[in-house]
């Protein structure tokens, strides 16, 4: 809809026109999707770090995302995505258990122009975005998990 923004647009009106609440909860989701991926140690390093370089500063989003991947010696350029695409990807997640084979396919597929439908061609930008996933396998009986999740 027309709240579907990029997390840092190329331009604005006004710099109090820049905080909508899309930036404020898509760059919440970024945030997450960065613990996500790194575990909590990772991301506290990647914290560390982001306030050691910048306590006091200003500072931009791709400040944080190079603390993050300076910390965990990560490559997170795959996360500009999110912050240069309007709108966020709808996500389709289909699963299926085989019980003879006793595997699990978890399929997650993405939808990255679903939230664009209202801009102009020329300021669309739909291309996939990284979406860390975390999945545990649970007991039935017991609710416990079957493989750690990591």
């Amino acid at each position: 809809g027309p709240m579907a923004h990029p997390v840092r647009p190329d331009s604005y009106i006004a710099m109090d026109n820049f905080y909508t609440a899309t930036v404020y909860c898509k760059g919440a989701e970024v945030i997450r999707m960065y613990q996500t991926l790194l575990g909590r140690d990772g991301f506290r390093k990647g914290m560390d770090l982001y306030f050691k370089r910048h306590d006091g500063g200003a500072v931009s989003c791709d400040d944080f995302r190079a603390a993050m991947a300076d910390a965990n010696d990560r490559d997170l350029s795959l996360f500009e995505e999110w912050y240069l695409q309007p709108g966020t990807p709808q996500v389709q997640v289909r699963s299926a258990w085989d019980a003879a084979a006793k595997t699990y396919t978890l399929t997650v597929s993405q939808n990255v122009g679903a939230g664009q439908a209202h801009l102009p061609e020329d300021k669309r930008r739909e291309r996939p975005m990284l979406i860390p996933v975390v999945v545990g396998l649970l007991d039935r009986a017991t609710g416990k998990e079957l493989v750690p999740s990591k």
